[in-house]
């Protein structure tokens, strides 16, 4: 779990009761398209880059406050396949994070899929990409680990949707600092609902199933990205805690 001794170490405190996110979130609509789509691969590889490179500043500083130093975690943009720590990928996985080598690893073809397929545009969708996997990277630097003695399933869900949170911390804190215009949380929300397992399952003509869920419903999602969003604390993104 989020577990408070793990937080104490980085200065960070959960709360003493932990409740589960409003779930009332805005309607979600998918945005108009912003001009961000259809990008060059160079385009898009660039503006990954500087996301990442943002979201890393961000964590740091958010790190040094609490008197501990933060480890970038690394970028490998694809196209087709690619080889990591964590083995062997032709991108169907796609976006993920290996904590064997510390870098989050993004297929540049996914985004076309997440944009004509999922529905998920605008510059904000990609970001929250890179923000949720970097969230892994700051689980993995801090040792979080689910502690509940849930199932397999509920963990792995409990861990994604820490990681939306943590993804909304980040966004709070590019809001603050005037990074984004309006529309970006909605462009955030609708990415994070487009690839909840209940969406995902219903665009592949499946029943919906929630015992083969493993990263939580496109409700579930967005409403932990944006707790993250509203308020800006790591402490509030205690997945573990609301069962």
């Amino acid at each position: 779990m989020l577990a408070a001794a793990a937080l104490v170490v980085v200065g960070w405190q959960t709360s003493s009761a932990a409740v589960a996110p409003d779930t009332n979130v805005p309607t979600i609509q998918p945005p108009a398209d912003d001009g961000t789509n259809g990008e060059s691969p160079d385009q898009l590889a660039s503006f990954l880059q500087g996301v990442m490179d943002d979201v890393n500043n961000s964590w740091a500083q958010k790190f040094q406050a609490a008197g501990q130093t933060y480890q970038p975690a690394q970028l490998s943009l694809y196209q087709g396949g690619t080889y990591t720590a964590c083995g062997a990928t032709d991108g169907s996985v796609g976006p993920f994070y290996c904590p064997a080598d510390q870098t989050v690893y993004l297929g540049l073809d996914f985004f076309q899929v997440m944009e004509q397929n999922l529905g998920a545009t605008g510059d904000f969708a990609k970001a929250y990409v890179v923000a949720h996997e970097v969230g892994h990277h700051v689980q993995n630097l801090l040792g979080l680990a689910p502690t509940t003695g849930d199932s397999a399933s509920q963990q792995s869900i409990d861990t994604e949707l820490q990681a939306d949170c943590l993804a909304g911390v980040w966004g709070n804190d590019a809001q603050q600092r005037g990074l984004l215009q309006d529309g970006d949380l909605m462009e955030g929300l609708n990415a994070a609902a487009s690839v909840g397992d209940d969406v995902l399952e219903q665009s592949a003509g499946q029943p919906v199933n929630p015992d083969t869920f493993t990263h939580g419903t496109a409700k579930e999602r967005a409403s932990w990205l944006l707790r993250g969003f509203d308020t800006g604390k790591v402490s509030d993104c205690d997945t573990f805690a609301v069962h």
